[in-house]
């Protein structure tokens, strides 16, 4: 039966995604933004409860026929309402209604925090440091549309491309980053099932090939994003080696680094999505290095 469970979370992941993405449609940017946080930690828990198996289920034989996450069952025994023994049954005791409040209470902070979702990950190897960075950055970014934060209101303001109103090319960056988190969870989504099912082809079909192609073709189409899939641009080579740079041309030498002189494996991560979506569009340029980066596409295709 935790198939179907799991099967039921996926689908009402897809429900969320669908509904970001109508907002942002519609022009509401912030609360599509907002909603795609909660998409994020969806799928956090998801990947956690479909590929951290760690309880065996053993048959009438004593043989293991199956492996289950404790992220299943505390999704059974976690209740949100009762986190407060003031939000207790209309027939507990003051004594019953503290210990579950406490047991709620610890269930939320050991397995459904952000940090505990985020060390849950790393413990059980479902995601690299690297990947585990990126998701910081990136709750981080959809944190400031969740709370409404001054930043999020001030995006249209803070990018300029020639021949563009600002607000107009902000509202073409928000757009996109709507769509490329949704395309980026739901992926990741399908990447977990895809080694859920595979790991159970004695209890569960293969998935269809038309799903793992347009996943496989989805993937190819946003790597520029670098979000838990794609890769580094040369944008971001051009970043690193500014950064590294930067101390020197302080004192008016010439820059010991430069963009051809780094790997990939070199750069940090960015820290800003937003901003780095409207350099990718407009290209970079930094003025004490000189160290320069072509538009990723041509403006006029949009």
């Amino acid at each position: 039966m935790h198939h179907i469970d799991l099967a039921d979370r996926t689908a009402a992941l897809g429900n969320h995604l669908t509904g970001a993405i109508l907002l942002a449609d519609s022009g509401f940017f912030g609360p599509a933004l907002a909603l795609m946080r909660t998409c994020l930690e969806h799928h956090v828990i998801d990947r956690l409860a479909l590929l951290g198996a760690d309880h065996p289920v053993h048959d009438s034989s004593g043989q293991v026929v199956e492996r289950v996450s404790s992220y299943w069952e505390k999704l059974q025994t976690w209740s949100p309402y009762r986190r407060h023994k003031d939000l207790s049954g209309p027939f507990d005791d003051p004594e019953t209604a503290d210990a579950v409040s406490k047991q709620q209470h610890d269930i939320y902070r050991t397995f459904f925090s952000w940090s505990s979702l985020c060390k849950n990950l790393l413990d059980k190897e479902l995601c690299s440091k690297h990947e585990h960075e990126q998701l910081q950055v990136h709750y981080g970014f959809l944190s400031a549309f969740t709370h409404a934060h001054a930043t999020s209101a001030s995006l249209e303001h803070s990018v300029y491309m020639p021949g563009r109103k600002p607000a107009e090319f902000a509202t073409h960056l928000l757009g996109e980053l709507a769509l490329l988190y949704a395309t980026v969870i739901g992926v990741a989504e399908l990447t977990a099932w895809r080694r859920y099912v595979d790991g159970r082809r004695h209890l569960l079909a293969p998935l269809e090939p038309r799903l793992i192609e347009s996943a496989e073709e989805a993937e190819h189409v946003i790597s520029y994003f670098w979000f838990l899939t794609g890769s580094r641009q040369q944008l971001d080579l051009v970043d690193e080696a500014h950064r590294r740079s930067y101390p020197a041309l302080r004192e008016g030498k010439p820059p010991p680094f430069r963009p051809e002189d780094l790997g990939f494996s070199d750069v940090r991560y960015y820290t800003d999505p937003f901003k780095r979506l409207a350099r990718l569009h407009c290209g970079g340029f930094e003025l004490t290095s000189g160290f320069t980066s072509p538009p990723l596409w041509p403006t006029w295709v949009w």
